[in-house]
């Protein structure tokens, strides 16, 4: 892989010289930063060429990473341009999306767009409290159009880059002139050029539950007059755990409603759905002026489960019961919810130690131990649904705990508590330490 990633920047290096002298808007710039980050650079085909893979269209941006001098860890500084040799929407990503495909593409080649991103982890990992960047024009004259680093709000930080070298500096608390973390474009025109093309958009990343065959929609853009959205051809791609996957991803679409351009995706059976936890799509959007490519990265937010208050156990009989909410994150307008909250359960407000009585609209926890008293001699039927995130027994702190459990897998002893208690129907109930907790009873538990 690194013996790639050094060729490909001398192959286009070499493409990039061919076509120099054909075009005053073939160029080559050298970015630098301080920080041992080392250098990244961009620039503009002439001749037909366009970035590493497709060599069919006119001038369009060029981007390279040199990597022997970037230190390991310090991938939090990265572009994401044509050719994508470190891209995505977070780290996990940034080697394993190795060609996106253009980030602009301009069949007149008016315009070019590079994505310079700063991640906030850099300067928290790094223990490093600003980034210093300069560049420089590498062995070829000035391009005839205009050059600027543009904020991420959309301002501008830079209006000429060609007239001077910087330095930029970014912080983690900026002061004065200085610039924040954050996803920054540079932007070059060709002289006399009035309309750009579209600016690149932010990616967008999403949750969805992932069950067989659901379905989300994601909105990319507004529908407007010369405006088109399509999907890039074999860009729908798995992960799993931040490696790429061969899994089936399920299909994806583009679809328009409301006005907005839409990504319309579909999970797969529930065989595949169980080799992944995330996927990426890359799409386009074109104008009359250019298009500009980015990605929408779907994150699996749970598996969606039921969970029934019945049995010997769980199951609600007449008179208090002591009770938990389930290990899974509840889901918004559920009628088990709903018929939970008719029941008036009493929740309590960890800082004063009092009882409150569970509102609708209020949001109960994984695990919240509530009280609940039924003068119905029939048990009542509550079943709550919810996404299985894979949570873990509730954090436990010294003193007495209210609060029930994840899993049926701990005991006692296994969670280090000294004492644990639970209520019969009638009292409470000391257990041993070999008892194992159950999801769904409320328990005091008292830790060291």
């Amino acid at each position: 892989m690194r013996i790639t990633k050094l060729l490909l920047p001398i192959a286009v290096m070499s493409l990039w010289f061919c076509g120099m002298k054909a075009s005053a808007d073939a160029f080559l710039y050298e970015i630098s930063f301080d920080q041992k980050i080392g250098t990244r650079t961009f620039g503009r085909l002439a001749g037909g060429r366009d970035g590493y893979g497709d060599l069919a269209n006119g001038d369009s941006p060029v981007q390279q990473v040199f990597m022997p001098d970037i230190i390991v860890g310090y991938d939090r500084v990265y572009f994401q341009g044509s050719g994508m040799i470190e891209a995505g929407t977070d780290f996990l990503q940034l080697y394993q999306w190795l060609q996106l495909g253009r980030d602009v593409k301009n069949s007149d080649g008016a315009a070019s767009t590079w994505v310079l991103v700063i991640d906030p982890r850099f300067f928290t990992e790094s223990a490093q409290a600003s980034l210093s960047m300069t560049w420089a024009l590498k062995d070829s004259s000035s391009p005839a159009g205009t050059l600027q680093l543009v904020k991420p709000d959309g301002t501008i930080a830079v209006s000429n880059m060609k007239s001077g070298s910087g330095p930029v500096v970014f912080a983690k608390t900026p002061i004065g002139s200085q610039l924040g973390p954050g996803r920054y474009e540079i932007r070059y025109r060709k002289a006399n050029v009035t309309s750009s093309a579209p600016a690149t958009p932010e990616p967008i990343a999403t949750e969805m539950p992932w069950a067989q065959n659901d379905q989300k929609d994601v909105v990319v853009c507004p529908i407007e007059a010369g405006k088109s959205v399509q999907l890039i051809a074999g860009q729908v791609r798995t992960f799993n755990g931040g490696i790429a996957t061969t899994a089936a991803a399920g299909p994806a679409s583009v679809v328009s409603a409301d006005g907005q351009w839409q990504i319309s995706y579909t999970l797969p059976d529930e065989e595949q759905i169980k080799l992944f936890d995330q996927v990426v799509i890359g799409y386009r959007i074109t104008t009359l002026y250019g298009s500009a490519d980015s990605l929408v990265t779907i994150i699996k937010s749970g598996i969606p489960e039921t969970f029934e208050y019945k049995g010997a156990n769980t199951g609600i009989v007449q008179g208090w019961n002591l009770l938990a909410a389930p290990p899974l994150v509840l889901l918004p307008n559920d009628p088990g919810f709903d018929a939970l909250v008719a029941l008036r359960p009493l929740i309590m407000n960890g800082s004063s130690r009092t009882y409150t009585e569970l509102r609708l609209g209020a949001q109960m926890t994984q695990c919240r131990a509530f009280w609940l008293f039924n003068a119905s001699q029939s048990s009542p039927q509550i079943a709550l649904g919810g996404l299985n995130t894979g949570a873990v027994s509730p954090s436990l702190h010294s003193g007495w705990n209210f609060t029930g459990v994840a899993d049926d897998t701990k005991s006692v002893a296994d969670l280090n508590i000294v004492s644990a208690w639970r209520w019969n129907g009638k009292h409470f109930v000391m257990l041993t330490q070999e008892t194992n907790l159950q999801p769904g009873i409320g328990y005091w538990l008292y830790r060291e």
